[in-house]
């Protein structure tokens, strides 16, 4: 830990004391992190798709392989807006949440 900057060690003393950056790690560790709940949108996304294939077989009697071809691509696209979000979550040093979309 004294080598990591977060401990200082006198070796002839034999004290242990914390730095600054030990500080500064702790608020870290005990803040809690926001990210977004990805597994909602696809909760909801399964939702809209079980409504969806309801509503376009039955009342609009679409072909079952359109409808599920619209909302193929529709998780594919939440595939994707996923990826990106935690990637870019990854990169900037914290997790992307809806705070910093709307920037």
């Amino acid at each position: 830990m004294a080598a990591a900057g977060v401990v200082d060690y006198d070796k002839n003393r034999g004290t242990v004391s914390i730095t600054e950056d030990a500080t500064e790690l702790c608020s870290l560790l005990e803040s809690p992190v926001r990210t977004r709940r990805w597994s909602a949108y696809y909760l909801a996304h399964t939702a809209a798709t079980a409504v969806g294939v309801a509503i376009g077989t039955v009342l609009l009697n679409l072909s079952i392989a359109v409808v599920a071809g619209v909302f193929l691509v529709g998780y594919a696209l939440l595939a994707v807006v996923h990826g990106v979000a935690e990637y870019a979550g990854s990169t900037s040093g914290g997790p992307l949440d809806a705070d910093d979309a709307s920037r």
